[in-house]
């Protein structure tokens, strides 16, 4: 058996293979020792959750804990639960119906030294743990990290950002500092649009997938093997847990949690951001049960905006309220009038200070 060096001893005096040796069996140890603990906070999915569990269980790597909380109308038998899935330690936990707060009672719950915070209608690869343990181990400083989550489009391809950008869409998206998810590279060039669209593109570069001054995601580069963002979905994120205990979710949203991934990443600095590593992915099938409608989600996510905006200085209220016009705008040309309406409503809620988020 090969002798390790006691602790402060140098191994400079071994031949360089034996070094080579020593170290690859010191990471190797390091990465047994670090303890994973999956949370899935769920609720009246109980056919989905047994898919993600039973692919879970296929994970190359070791996992250290699974900790289910429910808040199924009709609980989850434990029993059930226990036989079905041979993990090392499956704890389910009962919680009110809040993602934010189930999220949190396994956060407090959990023993490892990273969280896994997956939702229950998530697919994995084989690989995802693995990638994720390795690449905290080659960057220990990281805080959250996660694979690149896909969703299926309209045509049912799975596709990890939205299509490309229109020139004009790209204008109007600037203009009213909008949000974007889409690879601003990939935008059509002409010679009339070629000299501002280089523009563009070096004011986007130089954001980074940060932040609008409007507080909306803007996620435009997607180099690999990783890149780096300072919002991104957490459904499906490795975190310390030492980190994430002090920065827990805010449980003053409702049931659905709509906005909970932006309040945990803007507590993240900019040069740390979330870790996104593209070798590996992670699948939304985005179940319908529990799910609020496209107008509904998107109200409730102004309001959380708004809220963070106030409370976290993530963005310029002001620069909010314009952003919610060129909605309003954009809603009008294209005649669709839940849109507009929705846009009005939340425009009178910020300007008479009525965000109920702030109560």
């Amino acid at each position: 058996m090969l002798e390790l060096c006691a602790p402060g001893e140098t191994i400079s005096r071994f031949p360089v293979a034996v070094v080579d040796t020593v170290l690859a069996y010191q990471t190797f140890c390091t990465v047994q020792m670090e303890k994973v603990s999956v949370i899935i906070p769920t609720r009246n999915r109980k056919e989905i959750l047994y898919n993600t569990l039973a692919l879970l269980a296929q994970q190359r790597a070791a996992i250290h804990e699974v900790i289910v909380i429910d808040s199924s109308d009709i609980p989850i038998d434990p029993s059930e639960l226990y036989n079905k899935f041979a993990f090392n330690a499956c704890c389910l936990l009962r919680a009110k119906a809040s993602v934010c707060a189930q999220r949190n009672e396994g956060i407090r719950r959990a023993t490892g030294d990273l969280v896994f915070l997956l939702d229950d209608d998530i697919s994995l690869d084989r690989n995802y743990i693995t990638l994720g343990l390795s690449f905290f181990r080659n960057h220990p400083a990281a805080l959250v990290v996660s694979g690149l989550v896909v969703e299926k489009n309209s045509s049912g391809s799975w596709e990890y950002a939205s299509p490309r950008s229109s020139f004009c869409r790209l204008v109007w998206t600037f203009v009213f500092q909008l949000g974007i998810w889409t690879d601003l590279e990939g935008t059509k060039k002409t010679r009339f649009n070629s000299f501002f669209l280089q523009q563009l593109q070096r004011y986007y570069r130089r954001l980074g997938n940060g932040i609008s001054k409007g507080g909306w995601p803007v996620l435009s580069h997607f180099s690999k093997p990783v890149f780096r963002s300072q919002i991104y979905y957490l459904g499906a994120s490795i975190i310390q847990r030492d980190w994430l205990l002090g920065h827990l979710y805010t449980e003053k949203f409702d049931q659905h949690g709509i906005g909970d991934n932006y309040g945990i990443a803007i507590k993240l600095l900019p040069e740390q951001g979330v870790f996104i590593l593209t070798d590996t992915s992670a699948y939304h099938h985005k179940h319908p049960a529990n799910r609020l409608g496209v107008t509904e989600a998107y109200y409730k996510r102004v309001l959380a905006l708004d809220y963070f905006s106030t409370l976290e200085g993530s963005a310029s209220s002001i620069w909010l309220m314009w952003s919610l016009v060129g909605n309003l705008l954009d809603a009008c040309l294209h005649r669709q009038m839940d849109r507009v309406i929705i846009n009005c409503k939340l425009m009178g809620i910020l300007l008479l200070n009525r965000n109920p988020l702030l109560r």
